[in-house]
């Protein structure tokens, strides 16, 4: 559960040195990108506002701030085959959600 940028963040200020946004926590995201990962949403969406974690409070979800903690990392090879990614809002509509929506991929050959 990191936010690894600001873009990933509705408030950046508001976040910052926060737990999920701390520089600890985003330097051990960015080892992870040293030693060969990528992120897959990154790859297809370039821009911020893409969220996959809201909190229950003050109706987080439907004024969309929310948060980027949820990542599927490819190794560079895997990357290269990375057609489409995305983070699945509608599961967060229904009753009783998790504050966590769906991240997903699609890898082809």
């Amino acid at each position: 559960n990191i936010a690894p940028e600001d873009i990933d963040v509705y408030d950046p200020g508001l976040w910052r040195g926060a737990i999920m946004c701390s520089d600890s926590e985003r330097a051990a995201f960015q080892e992870l990108c040293k030693i060969g990962l990528r992120d897959t949403l990154r790859i297809h969406h370039k821009e911020g506002e893409v969220f996959s974690w809201w909190d229950y409070q003050m109706r987080a979800f439907e004024k969309n701030r929310g948060l980027r903690i949820d990542a599927v990392l490819a190794s560079e090879r895997l990357a290269t085959k990375c057609v489409a990614s995305g983070i699945d809002r509608e599961m967060r509509k229904g009753k009783e959600p998790s504050d966590h929506a769906p991240v997903w991929a699609v890898f082809e050959d």
